[in-house]
């Protein structure tokens, strides 16, 4: 999230927004932005193209620490993955939007325009991220241009908008079970950029798998009013897909897969990165299966000109896994999830870059419409052998309009 805005400003789009509707186990996701997973193009249909349409929404994520452990109540060392929260309350993100479809008239012959416009707030991920926070930014701000063809989709997006680059990165913070994304993820895969990207689909028969195949272009150092050195950030991703394969759950139990792969380069002044991934979804009705593995190596450029993030050639390794069971309810349904992370800052070196995450707990889904619960803990194992768990509930509401 960029560029500094008001919060009189976010207020304000809040007040004005009509109450038509909320809730429901799509999550109200609309068709882009913040509350959408970064996955295939959504299709309007003819009525929707001709007339347009308009999607007004909000997330608020709050967090309550119960327990946490510190080697020290003051000054305690700050670790990957841990943002140091005290037993209190936090606010992870807060943000509202809006998305839709430009109104084509009697020219829905050439396509679809859909669009999404997001401000908010959200914490740093943890004690060592250098993200700014308490203060109102852009999260989203795209509009693309689509062709639905018979046999698939070409699409061109231009604006802030998700990477292509790593399956739970794409993931909407709104779908995850534990409201956080792994600390592989933070930490190797970008989040959102100003850029463009081409896409193109292509469909298998009427029910069967699709094929994707983007290619973006960003500034690649989060600045967006202009790039802030002579370097661009390139990515290249392929998947195959079969059913909602950015989801971890499906409140019918519709069977999903989705494997993919991705690679990334971000060329700036003091040092370049290079980017691999790989990842995997697969869910049967309740179960769901995710993995992933994301390295980069980073090399020095002009460090004359700025300081680097590093001081020598330094490669770095990341892994995912993820195991969740969907169990239906009356009202809603409850996910229960337990995933593995690890992150190494340096594999030349074993020291205090090197860390494992375990996460377990639960999420009960549209609760009442539009309103989640869950709660977790949290195992952190490092090299120094600290105790540094953490017990943490959360709350998700999920206001959403229609127009």
């Amino acid at each position: 999230m960029r560029s500094c805005l008001s919060a009189s400003a976010l207020a304000l789009t809040f007040l004005v927004a009509p109450a038509a509707h909320a809730g429901g186990d799509d999550l109200g996701q609309g068709v882009g932005g913040a509350l959408q997973s970064w996955s295939s193009v959504p299709i309007a249909d003819e009525a929707t193209r001709t007339s347009g349409s308009l999607h007004l929404w909000g997330q608020l994520q709050t967090w309550a620490t119960l327990a946490d452990q510190d080697v020290a109540l003051q000054a305690d060392p700050a670790t990957y993955g841990d943002p140091e929260a005290d037993p209190g309350f936090s606010v992870a993100r807060a943000r509202l939007g809006f998305d839709g479809f430009l109104p084509l008239g009697d020219r829905t012959c050439c396509g679809q325009v859909d669009y999404a416009i997001s401000v908010g707030i959200g914490a740093p991920y943890d004690a060592l991220s250098n993200e700014p926070s308490g203060s109102v930014q852009m999260v989203d701000a795209f509009g693309r241009w689509a062709q639905p063809w018979s046999w698939g989709v070409t699409s061109v997006a231009a604006g802030m908008q998700r990477v292509p680059f790593g399956r739970e990165a794409m993931m909407s913070s709104a779908q995850l079970v534990f409201q956080e994304r792994s600390v592989a993820t933070s930490w190797l895969a970008p989040s959102r950029e100003v850029g463009a990207v081409l896409g193109q689909s292509v469909q298998f028969g009427d029910d069967g798998p699709s094929a994707l195949i983007r290619a973006g272009l960003y500034n690649g150092n989060g600045a967006l009013f202009g790039d802030q050195d002579p370097g661009l950030m390139a990515a290249l991703r392929a998947e195959l897909l079969y059913g909602d394969a950015y989801q971890t759950w499906s409140p019918d139990l519709s069977n999903a897969f989705g494997v993919g792969g991705s690679v990334l380069r971000d060329d700036e002044l003091p040092s370049d990165t290079g980017s691999r991934e790989v990842d995997l979804l697969a869910r049967y009705k309740w179960v769901t299966v995710t993995g992933e593995l994301i390295s980069s190596r980073i090399t020095l450029g002009d460090t004359d000109v700025v300081v680097p993030e590093v001081f020598a050639e330094t490669n770095r390794l990341g892994i995912n896994g993820q195991l969740s069971v969907y169990l239906p309810l009356p009202s809603g349904g409850v996910e229960v999830a337990g995933r593995y992370s690890s992150f190494d800052d340096d594999r030349s070196l074993d020291n205090a870059g090197d860390v494992q995450i375990i996460h377990g707990g639960l999420s009960w889904r549209d609760a009442l419409p539009g309103f989640d619960l869950g709660g977790g803990y949290i195992h952190r194992e490092e090299r120094a052998s600290l105790s540094n768990d953490t017990v943490r509930l959360w709350m998700q509401v999920r206001p959403s309009f229609e127009l």
